[in-house]
């Protein structure tokens, strides 16, 4: 599968991060049933600087996600932490077949 998230973004309220992009490949994205999605969290004052690589520690699945056209949506249930949340998003089709990740974007978490 080559559906992808492309010019992902991220918000961070009520603690929910909440992600939006736009889907690009593929043919049918009415075959996306559903998303991973990875991430990393650090406190703010140890986060890594811009273009440090980052491992991606841990994963939600099966995230609830809405797709209405060509744009993608999905709100991710996380501990209220402030901090810096990384997140990438990969979809998955109806076969279980798990497209590229999106790039990986940066949250800033306040209270």
């Amino acid at each position: 599968m080559d559906a992808r998230v492309d010019r992902p973004t991220g918000t961070w309220a009520d603690g929910k991060i909440r992600l939006a992009g736009t889907l690009s490949g593929g043919d049918n994205h009415g075959e996306i049933t559903g998303c991973t999605v990875s991430y990393a969290w650090y406190p703010e004052e140890e986060a890594p600087c811009e273009g440090c690589p980052i491992s991606m520690r841990e994963r939600f699945e099966n995230v609830e996600m809405e797709i209405s056209g060509d744009q993608f949506r999905c709100v991710i249930p996380v501990a209220e932490k402030k901090g810096m949340w990384f997140t990438e998003i990969r979809l998955i089709d109806r076969l279980g077949a798990v497209g590229p990740p999106s790039e990986r974007i940066r949250i800033r978490a306040e209270n």
